[in-house]
């Protein structure tokens, strides 16, 4: 970790001795912390998505567009698959 600066800050033991168990061995404190406040970020990211589940609703006539035009884009060859069968 680079440009570090020192701060002291006080934790209650609970919160130190909780911290304490979730570093990994050789983990510093600032990477264990970097560690968590990622994970975290990473489930919010998460639960955003999950947040449009069922957005659509099981009979929607919307999803069910979007989902024809998907299957239509993906039988249509790549550009990849006509530069090669253009060459033969």
């Amino acid at each position: 970790m680079d440009n570090m600066i020192k701060r002291t800050i006080s934790l209650p033991e609970e919160i130190y001795i909780k911290l304490k168990s979730k570093k990994r061995k050789n983990e510093t404190f600032p990477e264990l912390i970097q560690r968590l406040l990622n994970e975290e970020e990473m489930k919010e990211k998460n639960h955003k998505i999950m947040d449009l589940a069922g957005a659509f609703g099981e009979n929607s006539d919307e999803w069910e567009k979007i989902e024809k035009e998907l299957y239509k884009d993906r039988l249509k060859p790549s550009n990849r698959e006509k530069r090669i069968f253009d060459n033969i």
